[in-house]
C-alpha cells in the first residue's frame, strides 16, 4: 500500500509495512465515510443494505482496479482471468461493501456523537479480515 503514494522505495522493507497499514486504514475510512454520507441522503441504501453493500463493493473494485491502479502503475496488467477478477470482487463486495452497509444500518440513527464509533468499528472489522487474509494476525 505504501508504494502507491511513496513509490518503489516502499517495497524495500523497513517501516513501510506500518506506513502501508496506516494508508490502508485511511483509504478504508474514506470508503466508510463516503457510504455513510450517501446512506444518510438515500434511505434505499439503508433499507436494502446487502444489495447496497454488494453494489458499493463493485463500485470500489472498479475505482481501484480500473482507475487508481492504472493511474499509479500504467504498465501493470489489468486483472483479466476469471479467478483474479472473482477473487478481487469477492474481497471488495463481501469483505468491504457489505460490512460497511450492515454496520451503517446497525448504527441508526447516525448522530455526530456516534460517527467515530461507527467508523472505528467498520475500519477495525475490515482491518481484521485483511490482516487474517494476509497471515498478519491469528484467527483468534
Amino acid at each position: 500500500m505504501a508504494s502507491g503514494p511513496f513509490g518503489n522505495q516502499a517495497l524495500h522493507g523497513g517501516n513501510w509495512r506500518v506506513v502501508g497499514i496506516i494508508i490502508h486504514y485511511a483509504i478504508m475510512t474514506v470508503m466508510v465515510l463516503a457510504f455513510v454520507t450517501f446512506a444518510r441522503r438515500w434511505q434505499m441504501l439503508k433499507a436494502r443494505q446487502v444489495t447496497a453493500g454488494l453494489l458499493y463493493g463493485i463500485l470500489l473494485w472498479v475505482l481501484m482496479y480500473r482507475v487508481v491502479k492504472p493511474m499509479r502503475w500504467p504498465d501493470a496488467p489489468l486483472l483479466d482471468r476469471v479467478y483474479d477478477v472473482g477473487n478481487a470482487l469477492f474481497s471488495h463486495c463481501l469483505m468491504v461493501g457489505v460490512p460497511i452497509a450492515l454496520i451503517t444500518r446497525l448504527r441508526e440513527p447516525l448522530t455526530k456523537a456516534s460517527r467515530p464509533f461507527l467508523i472505528g468499528k467498520a475500519v477495525t472489522l475490515v482491518a481484521r479480515v485483511f490482516m487474517r487474509r494476509h497471515g498478519w494476525a491469528s484467527a483468534s
